[in-house]
């Protein structure tokens, strides 16, 4: 902010250099009283400045010079309608003389609201410079969001914001963040005003805070702070967490050792308490400003917003995604269907890992800051972003928004609702035009098969739907367990690895959630690795009648190939069945030629084929009734019996 000012000083005293001494007026008094002005100004003394502005242009109302250094610094101290008022003062009489004004009375009436007024300057001001004049892009912008914003005004969207109600009020700040998978957690950044803060050179400081809903008298009780996080008083905040809410990418200004003024960390839950953060290193945080995390929901990609170089205007929104290893890869700017030659703030990727949220004053909008959103296209590219809209956005900065698991509601913070001045935390429902992809959450716990102990274990989930991996997982040493976000109406293959168990895999087909607040939960039992064990490959998949294996099949496969080679001493049996339809013969070869082709996918993936046998048992080994269709399903599988 102070750089903002110290900016607009140097412009307004520069701006009246090319003047020289041919002032609008003649009187060595008047002169002299502005170039004190003028010095005034150069030292940051708006009450002195302003007063003595006032009294130059009482005297010397054809005094063009004073009413427009008293209009900007009006401006620079925010205090608006004067500002509009000395401006005008100066357009009435030679709207000539500096053009600027012009664009500065524009802004001004953006600031405010004023879209027609806002039009009705801005295109007096265009038709007076020439297309590569260095206001024409930014005046061009500002004219568009006018005529946006009159048409807005006229066709507003759905919007009910809720101020949430929490157990204890305060006069202190809350920057809504996150909420869990299962909206019973909040997370959000606190702000302390001085009075509060010890010995703090800064007006304030800000920490993590974590509050639940009470179920009994549906109020938000503040249950952990992460003040100390760091074992000092620190700037903390803008974060991300995970849908389990047991991992947080946060930002630290100021923190020693460094990259720039502020870095993105990473916290996880251990237990109780939160781990020492971790600077999450090059690739992510640069020597600049990197700010604003938000990390998908599988947690391979985080997405933040840096002043670095390289990008297309002051902040661009950027990612940093995984490498099989687990570590940060260079970062990417989203590109110029997402930034502009503004600012762009705030990225939130939903759960449905597609649907992306963002703050621009770069694109077409209301004013300031508004909100918009992005779908990612299948080829990693993003769609032209759409404004929320109005009364979702408005004249005044909107910047945060933070959508649910199910994608029916919003948070934010704002202190424009009313009139305390203090930033709350609301919510709203999602009109449907703008919901993400609708998600729901599923919860594995996976544990020994005979001593019942929970299991570190990884766990894939594939999109048999969209033909693509949703994301690799990892479950709590402690407990077993793992939350994954996973988009409703889509069909998804399960696969759990461990090495000396049996893998695990189901599909999980998901018509259509309940909003229940409890997640879709499934205890997984690992049988250890010892001859004679058999198992099903539950995602594969043959055409009828037919011996070829369905391309979606390969993510099964891979999970066996896997297998096979973080235990080299395994051997297998591969046997398969088919239902009783056609003829015995008949099923008999088509279970071997489907065994094969299974064998044949191992030995081409580098699996030593005396490590395989295969066998095919056609209609012999039903395990349901083949008198219906779903029985069949279940007769027409591949197993694989563990032979030494």
């Amino acid at each position: 902010m102070f750089r903002k000012v110290f900016i607009c000083i140097i412009f307004i005293l520069m701006s009246f250099y090319a003047f020289s001494q041919n002032y609008t007026i003649s009187s060595r008094r008047g002169i002299k009283m502005f170039h004190q002005a003028q010095d005034l100004i150069a030292a940051r003394s708006y009450n002195e400045a302003i007063p003595l502005l006032k009294d130059l242009v009482k005297k010397y109302p054809k005094f063009l010079e004073a009413w427009i250094l008293l209009g900007q610094t009006y401006k620079v101290n925010d205090y608006t309608q004067e500002a509009i008022s000395a401006l005008s003062e100066s357009i009435k009489q030679d709207s000539n003389f500096y053009p600027r004004a012009l664009f500065l009375q524009g802004e001004l009436y953006l600031d405010v609201g004023d879209y027609k007024n806002t039009e009705i300057v801005l295109k007096s001001y265009i038709s007076r410079i020439k297309t590569n004049h260095r206001n024409f892009k930014i005046a061009k912008l500002f004219l568009q969001k006018a005529i946006f914003g009159q048409q807005q005004l006229e066709s507003p969207v759905p919007y009910n914001p809720t101020k949430l109600p929490w157990i204890k009020k305060d006069t202190n700040s809350k920057f809504v963040n996150g909420v869990t998978a299962n909206d019973s957690s909040i997370f959000y950044t606190y702000r302390v005003t001085e009075k509060m803060a010890q010995k703090r050179p800064k007006k304030f400081f800000e920490y993590i805070q974590i509050a639940e809903l009470n179920s009994i008298d549906h109020k938000w009780h503040p249950v952990e702070s992460l003040k100390d996080i760091f074992g000092i008083p620190a700037i903390t905040g803008a974060m991300s967490i995970s849908p389990k809410g047991d991992e947080i990418f946060f930002t630290a200004c100021g923190i020693k050792p460094g990259m720039g003024s502020c870095d993105i960390y990473y916290t996880r839950k251990e237990g109780k308490k939160w781990s020492y953060p971790i600077n999450l290193g090059s690739n992510v945080n640069s020597y600049t400003w990197d700010s604003q995390p938000s990390i998908s929901p599988d947690g391979r990609t985080i997405f933040f917003t840096s002043r670095r170089k390289g990008g297309y205007g002051k902040a661009d929104l950027w990612m940093c995604e995984k490498d099989s290893t687990g570590n940060w890869q260079a970062a990417k700017n989203l590109g110029a269907e997402i930034n502009t030659f503004g600012n762009e703030f705030a990225p939130f990727i939903h759960a449905d890992n597609q649907t992306l949220y963002f703050s621009s004053d770069g694109h077409v909008g209301m004013g300031k800051m508004d909100l918009f959103v992005s779908r990612r296209k299948e080829d990693g590219s993003w769609s032209k972003p759409q404004n929320l809209g109005y009364p979702i956005n408005t004249h005044y900065d909107e910047i945060t928004l933070v959508v649910n698991t199910k994608g029916e509601k919003a948070y934010f913070s704002s202190n424009n609702l009313d009139s305390t001045g203090v930033v709350k935390i609301y919510s709203f429902d999602l009109y449907s035009e703008i919901q993400p992809r609708k998600s729901t959450y599923f919860k594995a716990i996976v544990k020994d098969s005979k001593n019942r102990n929970p299991l570190k274990a990884d766990l894939q989930i594939y999109s048999l739907s969209e033909n693509r991996l949703i994301g690799e997982y990892q479950t709590n040493p402690d407990n077993g367990s793992v939350l994954v976000i996973l988009p409703e109406s889509a069909n998804y293959a399960i696969n759990v690895n461990k090495k000396g168990y049996i893998f695990y895999s189901a599909s999980l087909k998901l018509d259509k959630v309940s909003s229940a607040t409890k997640p879709l939960q499934e205890i997984i039992y690992l049988d250890k690795v010892l001859p004679g064990k058999v198992f099903t490959l539950n995602n594969i998949y043959f055409p009828t009648n037919e011996f070829t294996i369905d391309p979606k099949s390969e993510f099964e496969l891979n999970k066996l190939f896997m297998f096979m080679e973080i235990n080299p001493d395994v051997e297998i049996l591969i046997k398969g069945h088919t239902d009783n339809v056609g003829g015995k013969e008949y099923n008999l070869q088509l279970s071997e030629k489907r065994a094969n082709s299974v064998a044949q996918y191992l030995i081409s993936k580098g699996i030593n084929k005396n490590r395989i046998q295969k066998i095919g048992l056609g209609d012999t080994q039903h395990i349901a009734s083949n008198d219906t269709e779903k029985g069949r399903n279940l007769n027409r599988r591949t197993e694989v019996e563990i032979r030494k």
